[in-house]
């Protein structure tokens, strides 16, 4: 009881010192401060993608100064040049203790609004420690007195315990805005954490294209102009580390089935294999070195891997110039209906038929269990190719709603 006491006594002293030191921040400047909590270590494009797009859109259309916070002890995320400040909080996530959060309050006192990019890291699906760490973090941000949004986030079907409960704690903070990218996942929300939320879309459809140049732009425009049917794949560790060994077989198998089935039905066919994540774990040029080997001998099909490293913004330009994408990547999903480029996916983690509902398409997916299958992958493929264009029209139709969704994540409510 008493230890208990001593606990809520101490936080409450930590939040107070949090709220009055804001009080007394000297901001002759009148720059909104903006402290932006990233959801992950370097390396994926997805990530980047999100913190890129989301520090454009502050900086651009709220004249926002941003603050990112990442989990590294130099600088996190220093290839994304628009960043103001930055500041590493790797203790945290080892200790977390009271030293950590009177420190943490100390330089959070300046900011106007806080943004926890929640994207598919808030539910436990990867571990409990760092959901639990993200919450906590911008928990303490809201208990301070800073307007706190939970930005764009998603939940799987089943959500872990302690992250409902660590959603449950954020969501009853007086200053925090609960933002969630599909009515998919709004709906689990309402289910397993229950209290107000926000319906928006991923941030990353507010990204810019990158119109840099690349190899991969020049080879994509040379195979155009020879008449060539361009199309663009990602095959994830998401996806294909998770398969047994001749399950892995058998997808290499039936996508080099079904690219063969399609150049044998249309004209030749250009494959650019896009890396989307260059972390050791999840290594996506390990995957499109596999299936370029086992395309490379295929008549009428030629394919290229993207070199890295390249940003977001450049993806998003390239595929913008390709007839048609199959992914398993959810971010690199979001770059083509960004661009307007028809895509479909093969699925992971229930994340990519909320994404979808926001344009009114449902026949765009394809489970990992049915991709496997040399004739159900041959269908999905040949179908969505041969009907692209009203696909086109769809996304064409949608992104100005999906777009006015994700800039509904970036809302000041202080």
């Amino acid at each position: 009881m008493l230890k208990s006491i001593l606990k809520s006594v101490a936080s409450e002293s930590i939040n107070s010192l949090g709220r009055t030191k804001r009080l007394f921040t000297n901001r002759p400047d009148k720059v909104p401060q903006v402290g932006l909590l990233v959801p992950a270590w370097q390396g994926s494009l997805g990530d980047e993608a999100v913190i890129t797009a989301a520090t454009e859109f502050l900086k651009r259309d709220r004249n926002a100064e941003v603050t990112l916070i990442g989990f590294d002890r130099g600088a996190p995320w220093n290839s994304i040049k628009l960043i103001d400040h930055r500041i590493g909080i790797p203790d945290f996530f080892t200790t977390g203790g009271w030293p950590e959060r009177r420190r943490m309050t100390s330089q959070f006192c300046k900011f106007d609004q806080f943004f926890l990019l929640g994207t598919d890291m808030l539910d436990g699906h990867y571990t409990d420690w760092h959901s639990s760490g993200l919450l906590t973090i911008a928990r303490q941000a809201a208990m301070s007195g800073i307007p706190t949004n939970a930005v764009g986030f998603s939940l799987k079907d089943c959500p872990a315990e302690q992250a409902i409960q660590g959603l449950r704690a954020l969501a009853a903070c007086r200053s925090t805005t609960m933002c969630i990218r599909d009515q998919v996942s709004l709906t689990r929300y309402k289910k397993f954490v229950a209290g107000n939320a926000e319906l928006t879309a991923d941030p990353a459809f507010l990204l810019e294209p990158d119109a840099s140049k690349h190899g991969a732009r020049s080879w994509v425009r040379s195979q155009s102009s020879e008449g060539n049917l361009c199309l663009g794949l990602n095959l994830s560790s998401h996806v294909y580390d998770s398969l047994s060994e001749s399950e892995q077989t058998a997808i290499l198998v039936a996508i080099r089935d079904s690219i063969l089935a399609l150049a044998e039905k249309s004209k030749p066919i250009s494959v650019l294999l896009i890396p989307h994540d260059i972390r050791i774990d999840f290594d996506d040029v390990r995957l499109c070195k596999l299936v370029q080997h086992a395309i490379h001998d295929l008549p009428g099909v030629e394919s290229y891997v993207m070199q890295t490293p390249y940003s977001p913004g450049i993806i998003k330009s390239i595929v913008a110039e390709l007839d048609f994408v199959l992914s398993s990547r959810m971010h690199l999903a979001i770059a083509c209906l960004g661009a307007g480029t028809p895509v479909g996916c093969i699925t992971y983690q229930g994340k990519f038929e909320g994404l979808y509902q926001h344009f009114g398409i449902s026949d765009c997916t394809i489970s990992p269990e049915d991709a496997m299958s040399s004739p159900n992958l041959t269908e999905f493929l040949i179908q969505r190719v041969l009907t692209r264009a009203s696909i086109a029209s769809r996304i064409a139709d949608s992104i100005p709603g999906v777009t006015r969704l994700a800039q509904r994540n970036f809302e000041f409510t202080g």
